[in-house]
């Protein structure tokens, strides 16, 4: 997100709060993720905003909103042509904003109705830190499992969905725990990071 000391100043100036910290990403109605010079970069803060229906904007529409001292529809504003965002992250703003738009007014992520584990040593090593996972999927309407061993019997395996990394040696490493073995044994399903944040830029599984 841009935010300097000036775009603080301006959002003030449209009775607008600034959200500073990941943990209120999820209350976030506007987040201004380009100053038109760089590519939006897939941050906790902008997968978490795009969960629950934000709109994604550019500079501009702060500066022009505060010059009109109120909030601006931000049609025009929208980051819908960011090819090289796009491609990078294998997505189309302009679906996603649509469909996260769709989700959050029926009050269901695309992650709903599944348990998500992330397996130990992923957070935190080339991925967010454990508490931006658990947010991201919890923005997604699915539910954390931090320990495997505690929902034994308690969920269908095919509504449990294991995290690993995307790196194939460590990814082998995490899938023998035993807890995360006996899981897909009685038919939990394995995917990447790389799986579950491109599911995120597009809303959908």
């Amino acid at each position: 997100m841009i935010i300097s000391f000036t775009s603080h100043q301006m959002i003030k100036q449209i009775g607008g709060e600034f959200l500073n910290d990941v943990s209120d990403a999820h209350r976030a109605t506007h987040i201004i993720a380009s100053d038109g010079s760089q590519s939006i970069k897939r941050t906790p803060k902008l997968m978490i905003a795009i969960c629950k229906g934000a709109k994604v904007v550019n500079l501009d529409w702060l500066i022009r909103s505060a010059r009109a001292k109120e909030p601006l529809p931000s049609e025009e504003f929208l980051i819908l042509n960011d090819l090289e965002a796009e491609a990078k992250y294998g997505f189309l703003m302009r679906e996603t904003l649509n469909t996260a738009k769709r989700l959050s007014e029926s009050n269901k992520g695309f992650l709903d109705g599944l348990s998500l584990h992330v397996c130990e040593g992923v957070a935190g090593n080339g991925a967010p830190s454990k508490k931006e996972m658990k947010l991201i999927i919890e923005a997604a309407g699915g539910h954390w499992i931090s320990n495997l061993d505690t929902i034994q019997g308690k969920e269908r395996p095919e509504e449990i969905i294991i995290i690993s990394s995307v790196d194939p040696k460590e990814a082998k490493r995490q899938l023998k725990r035993i807890s995360v073995a006996a899981a897909q044994r009685r038919g939990a399903l394995c995917k990447t990071t790389a799986w579950l944040f491109r599911s995120v830029m597009m809303q959908q599984i």
